[in-house]
């Protein structure tokens, strides 16, 4: 779904607030414009050259003169209540910028995180194509082998949780902690798995405790500002990490999640960079659309500020 069709859903889903903000708003203007003239013809001396020019203009104003300067306002009022889909903030301490944004992940240009199995499983029988990781491997089906050479190459000096081969587990044999990173790159494709969830014993559950999301985040980070994954001023793209693929308590809506993202990122960042630019990708489905990105900014620049 393209930027213009996603303001297209929202002023659908609220169609009547948004043409009521925008009347109102024109009928304000309208008010306010007329006013000021009338005002201003108040105060001049009546010999005045712009009293003149007022007091003639009103003499030859018409409806359909009117009936334009509304429709002018009301273009205005359409800019003015236009659905904001996106929020950003410049941090100066950290030299980074946040953006959060109604988008599709995988049409960005960055260095795209995945957030995949503690296994880094590539088996699309076992992941689904409904996860973020599932929807990665399915774009990249013909890729799988080069995908999971790339994994065994890039976790060979990381040490896995269980030195054994688990034979219980369904897919790869090895856990690794979370939030280890893995660089996968496919021709001009920059990407980077994330060990996130640990996949249950029934096929597609994943699972993972809420009260370890912060400490995840803050070893993702700082796995991902190692110098192997990239230069210091790539951009990187996220989705939230979790979103549609665990069941957090109500406490954590996708707002407080993308905001609790941004604040582990800005403090990695202090103590070493990791990108120029970080992009987190909401999902934009109904649910998306109801958050309020006027918010954002003043959210990012509150959680940047946090010791």
């Amino acid at each position: 779904m393209n930027t213009f069709l996603i303001h297209i859903k929202i002023i659908k889903q609220q169609f009547l607030s948004f043409i009521l903000n925008v009347l109102k708003g024109a009928f304000n203007n309208f008010g306010a414009v007329i006013g000021l003239i009338v005002s201003l013809k108040a105060v001049l001396p009546e010999t005045n050259k712009m009293s003149v020019t007022i007091t003639k203009g009103l003499q030859d104003v018409t409806f359909k003169y009117l009936l334009i300067l509304y429709a002018v306002l009301v273009a205005y009022n359409i800019c003015r209540f236009w659905p904001r889909i996106k929020a950003s903030y410049n941090d100066k301490l950290t030299d980074s910028k946040v953006i959060i944004e109604c988008c599709n992940l995988f049409k960005q240009k960055g260095q795209k995180i995945i957030h995949s199995t503690d296994t880094f499983d590539t088996k699309l029988d076992i992941m689904g194509t409904e996860t973020i990781n599932g929807q990665f491997l399915k774009m990249n089906e013909k890729e799988i082998k080069n995908i999971a050479d790339q994994i065994q190459k890039g976790l060979q000096n990381i040490p896995s949780l269980n030195k054994e081969a688990d034979e219980t587990l369904q897919g790869n044999k090895f856990r690794y902690e979370y939030g280890t990173a893995c660089p996968i790159n496919l021709g001009d494709n920059k990407y980077c798995l994330v060990a996130f969830g640990h996949l249950c014993e029934n096929p597609r559950n994943v699972e993972f405790d809420p009260n370890n999301y912060r400490d995840f985040l803050l070893r993702m980070w700082t796995s991902l500002s190692e110098a192997r994954f990239g230069g210091k001023q790539r951009e990187i793209d996220v989705a939230i990490i979790g979103d549609g693929l665990i069941k957090f308590p109500g406490a954590y809506t996708r707002s407080q999640k993308a905001a609790l993202m941004a604040e582990t990122f800005f403090e990695v960042s202090r103590r070493q960079r990791i990108c120029s630019r970080l992009k987190i990708c909401i999902k934009p489905d109904d649910d998306a659309l109801k958050i309020d990105f006027k918010n954002f900014e003043e959210i990012l620049k509150f959680v940047s500020e946090r010791p």
